[in-house]
């Protein structure tokens, strides 16, 4: 494996843009020249607002990719750092032992090798963003003097070993990467997107208050990085916002001037393991595929390991099929296994989602099926559609536009889409509300349904049903409002929270309320427990957790948002978190430089 890279095709692509963009005129800048940064920075401004989000706009997108490495790297260089020594596979020699699993994983899936290929395969002008982001990341480690830890220059190639994330905790078919290695297994938290919990709403024009499409989307971090919002905005065109995918000018969920979407991920890879026999007589790497016999290709890499007597070379031993590389399966067996996102094409894919312009070329870029995961939409034409991966070859990969006018990941029930379009008129305001507030919406029937099941229980076991009274009096005697002070709030949304979570028969109801009373209990001493104290422990958590992306998007002429962007080091918007408010998010260029609280271009002092 090696590790140190040298500049190449960065250096040819940078130069090849500058041509054919005409740059009339190269000022001094702190900037090195050595990548074509200075004409890049020369094009292409940051605008920070009132809470820190950048907002960079750009006389090209290459330029616009530039500036968010740039504005992602003042924030947080280390992480995005992290993200790619992780996703090289390069932690071990860094981190030592520990993380030996996980390079051992990156390499067997020749991460690396298919990264760089798939970067030399893409076209000149997107080949141009690439390099343009690179370029980004190099520039601010050499004006700022950053220590390089282990990756000494970045390359374009790189950010496509970013999506073929998979690590030696993952399991796919069964089967646990890290079994090839025969080593610990310790989780790369550091590669981790970013996203644990999503959850969206998207109501059609009928469903809300000024007739405009409407686009909730809520994102809470996994343990990883908090999600990172960005405004990109390019005269060529590219104009997008929202979370982008860690270490990329990419946002993998958001809105542009005419789409929003809100991305759910997968809770498991997409991928397949099959097992594979080498029972040839005379050739060890020969194995059957059906009726007919396949050679396995062999290969020897080495991965360097920091050890307390220094950095040491360790050598392995690989195969390929054609069918993925070969790992040990829980029995012994070996097993082929091949993973969806190390294909390629995740990159393009969150491009294309981006630059849509309405349902048809949004749909022809979610069905390139790369990145995998969900999608919520809405747009200004008054369509909302969701998007999920087809069960069955063939199969429909959209629902779009249902009767009951709005479509949902995460909430239900009293915003089904089954309900009548005159049922509910859905705003910004309630939106927010429901954002942060769990769903209470169906309280009346479904305290109705637990009496029910109570009353029956109690027939035949008094006793058991008797221990319950105290709590089924409070449900009753609640005004199914979500007040702070409520401990019947407190009590229903975690008997909800319980039966959606566990699998319990008959009487579901029933046995999830005498488990959420237990859980209570364990947990505060008591099952009497306001709602504001609930609350407030679940947003600090979320907030220990690394943060929380909010979004109200309103698909108007004028699309405007409204977003949070909420970490336990952000001390402005961790407050707004606590209060249930979100800020205006500027998209429009004029809001945009009306409310910029400090403007620079890359390497110089910033104004205002």
């Amino acid at each position: 494996m090696k590790l140190d890279t040298t500049p190449g095709s960065l250096l040819t692509s940078a130069m090849l843009l500058c041509l054919l963009c005409g740059c009339a005129s190269l000022r001094t800048t702190l900037l090195p020249v050595s990548d074509g940064a200075a004409w890049l920075a020369d094009a292409v401004t940051i605008s920070r607002d009132e809470w820190n989000v950048p907002h960079v706009h750009g006389e090209t997108d290459a330029s616009v990719a530039f500036g968010a490495a740039y504005a992602q790297a003042e924030d947080d260089y280390r992480g995005i750092e992290e993200i790619y020594i992780h996703a090289l596979g390069r932690a071990a020699y860094w981190y030592g032992e520990r993380y030996l699993a996980n390079d051992v994983i990156k390499t067997a899936f020749e991460v690396e090798r298919l990264s760089r290929e798939e970067y030399a395969r893409e076209p000149p002008e997107r080949q141009a963003l690439w390099s343009a982001f690179a370029a980004g990341l190099n520039a601010w480690a050499e004006a700022s003097g950053v220590e390089r830890r282990v990756i000494s220059r970045w390359e374009p190639w790189m950010l496509f070993a970013v999506p073929r994330t998979m690590d030696a905790e993952t399991v796919v078919g069964g089967v646990t990467l890290g079994a090839l290695a025969g080593l610990p297994v310790v989780p790369a938290a550091a590669a981790d997107s970013g996203i644990g919990v999503a959850r969206a709403l998207a109501a059609a024009p009928a469903r809300t208050g000024d007739g405009h499409a409407l686009l909730l989307q809520r994102v809470e971090s996994g343990g990883g990085r908090p999600p990172y919002e960005m405004h990109l905005h390019s005269v060529e065109g590219w104009h997008v916002t929202g979370v982008v995918v860690p270490g990329t000018p990419l946002p993998r969920q958001g809105h542009n001037e005419r789409i929003a979407w809100a991305w759910v991920p997968d809770t498991a890879p997409a991928g397949r393991a099959d097992t594979i026999l080498f029972d040839h007589p005379t050739d060890s790497l020969m194995y059957r595929d059906g009726e007919a016999w396949l050679r396995a290709e062999e290969w020897r890499d080495t991965i360097l390991v920091n050890t307390a007597g220094g950095v040491v070379p360790r050598e392995y031993r690989f195969r390929r099929t054609a069918r993925g590389p070969v790992v040990t399966g829980p029995d012994g067996a070996a097993v082929a296994v091949s993973v969806a996102a190390n294909q390629g094409g995740s990159l393009q894919q969150w491009l294309a989602l981006g630059r849509a312009a309405d349902l048809a070329g949004f749909t022809a870029a979610f069905d390139a099926d790369a990145a995998g995961g969900s999608v919520v939409y809405a747009d200004v034409a008054g369509n909302i559609a969701r998007f999920a991966r087809p069960a069955e070859p063939g199969g429909s990969s959209i629902w779009s536009n249902p009767p009951g006018g709005v479509l949902s990941e995460g909430y239900a029930d009293d915003t089904a889409d089954s309900a009548p379009p005159d049922t509910l008129q859905l705003t910004v305001v309630r939106l927010t509300r429901l954002a942060f507030e769990p769903r209470l919406g169906d309280a009346e029937d479904e305290i109705r349904r637990l009496v029910l099941e109570w009353e029956q229980v109690g027939g035949g076991n008094p006793a058991r049903a008797m221990r319950l009274d105290a709590w089924l009096d409070m449900l009753r005697a609640w005004d199914r409002v979500g007040a702070a002070d409520s401990e019947a709030r407190t009590l229903y949304v975690v008997w909800q929270e319980v039966r959606r979570t566990g699998y319990y028969g008959a009487y579901s109801r029933l046995r999830a309320f005498e488990d959420a009373i237990a859980a209570l209990e364990q947990e505060w001493g008591s099952a009497r427990v306001t709602w504001s104290d609930v609350d407030r422990r679940r947003r600090a958590a979320a907030l220990e957790r690394g943060g929380a992306w909010i979004s109200v998007t309103q698909l108007g002429p004028a699309v405007r948002s409204y977003s949070l962007s909420a970490s336990g080091a952000d001390s402005l918007q961790a407050e707004l978190f606590f209060t249930g408010s979100l800020r205006s998010s500027w998209f429009q260029r004029d809001d945009v430089v009306a409310n910029a609280r400090r403007v620079y271009r890359p390497g110089e002092p910033a104004v205002r």
